[in-house]
Parts: C-alpha cells; sequence; structure tokens
C-alpha cells in the first residue's frame, strides 16, 4: 500500500484505478487513494486535478463497484466544497444512483453517502441527481430497505440524510420528491419503534425540508399520513423526536386545509394527552425541561388548530370540549408558559358573543383576573419573560370578552378595570397596549366606567404619557382612542378638563391624523363635544394644539365620508364661539375660501352650518 501511495506519481496512481487487472488490485489502488484523501491537506484537490472523477465514472460505468470503495471514494471527496463542485458537474451521480439498486449493502450505503455529500449546498448535483430520475431511485429504494423484516438503521439513516441534502432550498428537489412518493416512505420511518432516535431525527429533518416549499406542504395533509404521524407522536419515548413531530404537524397546520384534517384525524387530543403525561410525571425527572417543551409546543400547536372557525366550533364544543377544561386545569399549575397557553386556548374560542357567554357561565373571567392580580405585585418592575408572556396572554383573552354588549357590566364586576387600570403602569408596550384596548371597549356607551377610569388617580395623565411613545404604534393610537371614548362617554367636565389641562388635546389631534376614517371620527367627535362643554376658557389649549387646522384638513378632505366632514365643519363652528381671537384664526388660514369651496359641493349635510360660519364674515 505505502508502495503505490509513495513511489508514483499522483497522476499514475489516478490512472491506475482504470487498468486495475483484478478487483485485489484495484481494492489496493482505492484504499491507497482514499488514504491520501484524508491524511494530506490538499490531496483531495491533487486527486481531482489528475481527473480521478474520470476514472471513478469509468469504473462504475463497468460496474466495478469494488464494494463500495469507489463511491465511499466520491463520498471523501465531495466532503470538500473545492472537490464537491467537481464531482457534482462530472458524470458520476447517474452511475452513483444505478448501485442504489445493487445487492451489495456497502455498495448501496456508500453510493448513499456519496450522493448525500455532492449534493450538500450543491444545486449542480442537485439537478444532476433529478436529470437522472434520482428522486424516483431514491423513493425506491427506502421502499425496498421498509419492506425488510429487519430494518437496518444505518442505511435508513444515511438515505434520509441524502433526501435532506437533495431537498434543502431546492423547491425542484422537493416537489421531485413528493411526486415520486417518499414523503410517505419517510412517514413510516417516523413510526418504526426498533431503530435509534437518529433515524427517526433525520427522517424527520427531511420531512421537514420537503415541506418547506408551499407548493408541497399540502402532501402531508392527508389522513393516513396524520394517523402515522399522530401513532408517532404518542408512541415515542423520546422528547427531541415528540419536539420535531409537532414542528411537522405545525407546518401542516400552515393552511386551512392542513388544520382541518389534524383536527379530524384527532391531533389534538393526542396533543392534550402529551401535556397531560408530561405534566403528570414532570416532578423529579431529569428530562424534565425537555418534555415540558414538548408540552409547550404541543399547546402552541393546539392554539394554531384554534384559528380555524370551524375547526375552533368543533373542538369548543359549545363549551363542553375537551381543550376547553384541560386549558382551565393549566390555570392551576405553577407555570407561566402553561398559564400563557391556556390563556390563548380560551381567548380563541372566545371569538363570538355567543361562545363569551358560555366561557363567562364558567367563571372562566374571575379565574384570569385573579391569576393577573396575583402575576406581580409591583407592576412597575420588571417581570420575567414568561410573566410578561402570562400577562399578556391574560390581558389579549380578556380584551375578547369585553367586546359584547351583554357582558360589559358583569366584566366590570368581576373587577377587570381595575387589573387594566393597574396593568398601564407595566413597562412592557404589549401589557399597555392590551390594557388600553380593554379600558376603550369597557368604556364604550358606559358612563359610569368613563368615569371610574377617568377619575382614578393619574390615569389621565399616564394616557397621555403612553400616547407619546415612539417605540410601540398601537400604545399611541390606543392611548388616543380611549382619550376619546372617555371625553365621549363620561358627561364630566371635569374629566375633560383633566384632559385639556396635561396634554390630552394635542393626543387627540394626532389620533385625528390617522390614515383610518374611524380614528379620524373619534378624535373629531371628542374635540367637539370638549369644546361645547369647556368653551372659550381653553382657548390658548385649542390653539396650540392645532385643532383649527386637523379640522379644515378632514373638511377639505373629499375621500372622508360626508358624516365626518359635517362633523368637523361643527368643530369649527364651536371653536369659532370661544371668540374674536378664534373668528380671526379662522380668517387667517382661509375659512373664507373652503366656505366657497362647500357650497359648490351641495352636500345636504354641509349647507346649514356653511350658512351660520357664513354669518361670521370670514
Amino acid at each position: 500500500l505505502l508502495r503505490i501511495q509513495y513511489s508514483t506519481s499522483m497522476a499514475d496512481l489516478v490512472s491506475s484505478l482504470s487498468l486495475s487487472q483484478d478487483d485485489l488490485d484495484l481494492h489496493r489502488i482505492l484504499q491507497a487513494t482514499l488514504q491520501l484523501c484524508e491524511e494530506e491537506d490538499d490531496g483531495g484537490e491533487r486527486l481531482v486535478a489528475a481527473g480521478v472523477f474520470s476514472q471513478c465514472e469509468t469504473l462504475l460505468t463497468a460496474q466495478r463497484y469494488c464494494e463500495g470503495r469507489v463511491a465511499q471514494l466520491i463520498a471523501e471527496l465531495a466532503k470538500d466544497e473545492e472537490t464537491r463542485v467537481p464531482g457534482g458537474k462530472s458524470g458520476v451521480i447517474p452511475y452513483l444512483l444505478d448501485g442504489l439498486c445493487d445487492g451489495n449493502r456497502d455498495v448501496v450505503c456508500q453510493s448513499l453517502r456519496a450522493i448525500a455529500n455532492l449534493c450538500f449546498d450543491c444545486n449542480d448535483s442537485r439537478n444532476a441527481v433529478l436529470k437522472a430520475t434520482g428522486a424516483e431511485k431514491l423513493s425506491s429504494c427506502l421502499s425496498s430497505l421498509l419492506q425488510s423484516n429487519s430494518h437496518d438503521a444505518e442505511l435508513l439513516r444515511v438515505l434520509c440524510g441524502t433526501t435532506l441534502n437533495l431537498a434543502t432550498e431546492h423547491k425542484e428537489a422537493a416537489i421531485g420528491l413528493v411526486s415520486a412518493g417518499i414523503v410517505k416512505g419517510l412517514v413510516d420511518v417516523v413510526a418504526i419503534r426498533d431503530v435509534p432516535e437518529r433515524v427517526h431525527e433525520m427522517a424527520l429533518n427531511a420531512l421537514d425540508n420537503i415541506v418547506e416549499s408551499g407548493e408541497c406542504q399540502s402532501c402531508l395533509a392527508d389522513q393516513d399520513i396524520v394517523h402515522t404521524m399522530k401513532t408517532s407522536l404518542v408512541g415515542s419515548s423520546f422528547s427531541t423526536i415528540q419536539q420535531r413531530i409537532i414542528e411537522v404537524l405545525a407546518t401542516i397546520a400552515k393552511t386551512d386545509d392542513g388544520k382541518n384534517v389534524l383536527v379530524d384525524g384527532g391531533v389534538c387530543d393526542s396533543l392534550l394527552d402529551i401535556i397531560k403525561t408530561h405534566l403528570e410525571g414532570v416532578s423529579g425527572d431529569e428530562g424534565a425541561d425537555k418534555k415540558m417543551d414538548v408540552a409547550y409546543s404541543a399547546a402552541d400547536l393546539i392554539n394554531l388548530l384554534l384559528t380555524e372557525d370551524k375547526n375552533m366550533d368543533m373542538l369548543f364544543n359549545e363549551g363542553c370540549g375537551r381543550v376547553v377544561t384541560d386549558a382551565i386545569h393549566w390555570f392551576t399549575q405553577p407555570d407561566d408558559k402553561l398559564i400563557a397557553a391556556g390563556s390563548l386556548v380560551i381567548g380563541n374560542c372566545a371569538r363570538s358573543d355567543q361562545n363569551c357567554q358560555r366561557l363567562f357561565d364558567l367563571d372562566i373571567v374571575n379565574k384570569l383576573v385573579s391569576l393577573l392580580r396575583n402575576s406581580a405585585t409591583e407592576p412597575s418592575k420588571q417581570e420575567t419573560v414568561d410573566q410578561q408572556l402570562s400577562s399578556i396572554s391574560i390581558l389579549s383573552t380578556l380584551r375578547n370578552f369585553s367586546i359584547p354588549t351583554t357582558l360589559k357590566s358583569e366584566m366590570v364586576s368581576c373587577g377587570v378595570v381595575d387589573v387594566a387600570i393597574r396593568s398601564l403602569q407595566s413597562i412592557n408596550p404589549t401589557v399597555q397596549f392590551k390594557s388600553l384596548a380593554i379600558l376603550r371597549l369597557l368604556v364604550d356607551g358606559q358612563s359610569l366606567v368613563a368615569c371610574q377610569v377617568g377619575e382614578s388617580e393619574g390615569v389621565v395623565t399616564r394616557i397621555v404619557e403612553l400616547s407619546g411613545t415612539d417605540i410601540h404604534s398601537g400604545v399611541k393610537a390606543e392611548s388616543g382612542r380611549l382619550l376619546a371614548a372617555l371625553v365621549k362617554h363620561c358627561h364630566s367636565k371635569g374629566i375633560m378638563q383633566a384632559v385639556a389641562e396635561c396634554g390630552g388635546v394635542r393626543c387627540l389631534v394626532e389620533l385625528g391624523q390617522s390614515d383610518h376614517p374611524v380614528m379620524v371620527h373619534e378624535a373629531v367627535v371628542a374635540l367637539m363635544i370638549m369644546a361645547t362643554s369647556l368653551g372659550s376658557e381653553s382657548l390658548s389649549v385649542w390653539m396650540e394644539g392645532e385643532v383649527i387646522p386637523l379640522a379644515l384638513d378632514v373638511v377639505r378632505n373629499k375621500a372622508m365620508k360626508a358624516e365626518i366632514r359635517a362633523n368637523a365643519l361643527t368643530l369649527v363652528w364651536n371653536i369659532s364661539q370661544f371668540g374674536e381671537a378664534a373668528v380671526e384664526e379662522l380668517k387667517r388660514i382661509g375659512m373664507s375660501e373652503l366656505l366657497h369651496q362647500l357650497n359648490e359641493e351641495s352636500e345636504a349635510l354641509f349647507q346649514d352650518m356653511v350658512h351660520k360660519l357664513q354669518t361670521l364674515n370670514l
């Protein structure tokens, strides 16, 4: 061996591959070549330069596999990018694929290794595999391995790895593998119980890569495949494999059709079983963290399934579904992530007035309020990430319960307003956003609630403060909307004065500059009410807050609904009654020309107010 390696030139060594007379001679030369490739830093590059791939192609064409040594040499050469790319462009791939049908296990194994290494991050190789009907040959090889009475774990692992490398970031390869029917084979590999964990993991990685392409996601939305995956999920004793199965199921759930297949196939019950099992066995278990990670992923997938209306109705089952009872049980666990997941389950079910009422009758709102009250003693202090997640989820669910008109008074009685006010002090923008939304919804049409919020110490000031944030656009918008709702529904001059004195007028003006007509209207109506109630005593606030320019911009905007423009015109009239200074400001900014334009529009909603303003000689 050493004589061959060192006494001949590189070119002679490579040439001798095809000149060898018998398999024993070829075996010795291949051994020498492999040793050179492995032991010398530039051995592979020198072999490629000497034409090693061409010689390997000649050997493979003649089916001189030498018990897989030829394919093994190619596999070793393909480990490095410098030698992998020339291999992909050579003609060896079709012959390596032919080796998958050979009766010698070593030939099949090394051929798979060679194809896998050549396809790693190399589209030339992937394209060559596809051109040589490699997807079909890989699928056929997998089928043969699965039909064997005793499963060859190493061959299964290498074949799944080859599939993984072929499909990675290559849409055509993924589509070709799906068309070849390999998906069912990979799913069947996951279901085998007598192979090591690494085999299942490689099969799941391959599946995930194939369905990463949007065109291929539907291939998993099949009842037989889902049933096999569900059985594998429950039957696996490995947390890492359960985690990966859930990730693949989540990929299926990216489409509504996929969600339907999963729910119809009973996957939700299996996920609930997984959570229950891990909760019961987690105490003192060395693998507790991994098991709880699986439980969290299972809960996340349940919530994803609930986002589709038909599935939500089926799983909710008028409040009697297992998903509801289990979610309520999660509230009793000392685990913020699980509490958050349970809150989201309830929130996803609370998407209709009827469902909200049924859930309210189960005393869920009181449970959520209690959890929120107990979450932190000092809301202004930094919470843990999990505590923040729990608070956000609970508040998000309470927001859904705050929408039905029939539940508003009951929500107030349960203390929802109190916990929402308290949560305004949080330093987390999402907690602030959810709290503001809850208060806005509960204030709507509820004068007493508006007064409760507006008269609470420091609340108006805090809302105005939050409206000035640039960190979270939702907080800024919701702050302005809540101020507008307070003004509209409180019927309290004191609260309106508080809003004006702490800078709320400017916040309402900013709300009126929104791109959303609903928000513009809310701002205009609130300013109109404040102008009527407060009168000229707050003239400086109105001037500094640039209310008049806002009102005129809204009136000029012909894309806005006539009702909104008419209210803005009424706001202009209310301000004009503040005295001579207000009238002079209207003259200065061209009110006369605007009134002339409005006359030409002949909009009935405008005419009375236009005539009233014209009497001011603007």
